[in-house]
């Protein structure tokens, strides 16, 4: 397997990152609704802040106050870290003879690999996939 080209490498992390900053906005969107729900609920029923934080919603169901606090908290914490995880999740590729494995000391030596004769693995041109 040859290695990616520049340009596949930045598409691949464009689609990466789109991925991670479409979740982080599902996550703080579902911990938004958990908690107005949660606000509309106590203050419409009348038992006001404290013990809206107190009280139980039903016999089984989880407190969707803190619930919806810490989908926001990690949706967000998320999208704020997205562009480094991109990077990191898509690796640019090393500049290295696939077959076995030799690095150039510059990026100028010719197309062929001086160590196996692997063909065009040195080129900057785009190649079809």
């Amino acid at each position: 397997m040859r290695p990616l080209s520049p340009r596949h490498v930045l598409g691949t992390r464009v689609i990466v990152l789109w991925a991670l900053r479409v979740v982080s906005v599902v996550l703080v969107a579902v911990g938004l609704y958990l908690v107005i729900k949660r606000v509309l609920f106590a203050f419409i029923s009348g038992m006001g802040f404290m013990n809206m934080l107190t009280t139980w919603e039903g016999v089984g169901e989880e407190h969707s106050l803190y619930r919806g606090l810490a989908f926001m908290a990690v949706g967000g914490t998320l999208a704020a870290i997205s562009g480094v995880l991109a990077i990191w999740i898509i690796p640019a590729m090393a500049y290295m003879c696939p077959k076995c494995g030799y690095e150039p000391p510059t990026r100028d030596d010719p197309s062929r690999c001086p160590e196996c004769g692997l063909d065009g693995v040195f080129s900057t041109e785009e190649r079809e996939p």
